[in-house]
């Protein structure tokens, strides 16, 4: 069973380290995995409450951006999309050129929790989620 997952390979970003270029999977005795991930900067990383699933913030440049991993398929989806220098999202997360993170998965896996700063302000939107 897995305890817990982090990001790995530090990058600190306005004086703070808080990303990291892989993610790792730790399980209750201490045993490590390092998930086969494009190298990219991840923040964030948290399960799904059944525990196949990973959302995570990746960022690109300026923008951040959620991520699904499925542990089972081992793929990474991306959940909202850049395009023209802002985010094209989903239909279940809000459209226009924002940041979006501190994503988490509700108790019982059918929503999604993630700040952004869409508005202007950094709010907290709860959102449907539909796992595939």
């Amino acid at each position: 069973m897995r305890a817990l997952v982090y990001v790995s390979d530090n990058e600190q970003r306005d004086g703070i380290e808080w990303l990291g270029y892989s993610m790792v999977l730790v399980d209750r005795l201490g045993n490590e995995e390092t998930l086969p991930v494009p190298n990219c900067l991840y923040r964030d990383p948290g399960f799904s409450p059944n525990g196949s699933q990973i959302a995570v913030v990746v960022l690109s440049g300026n923008d951040r951006n959620i991520f699904i991993y499925e542990l089972t398929t081992q793929r990474l989806n991306q959940l909202t999309q850049l395009k023209e220098g802002g985010v094209k999202a989903s239909s279940v997360l809000p459209e226009g050129p924002c940041h979006q993170g501190f994503t988490r998965f509700s108790p019982d896996g059918k929503w999604i929790c993630f700040a952004t700063d869409e508005t202007g302000a950094d709010e907290v939107y709860f959102q449907p989620y539909l796992s595939s």
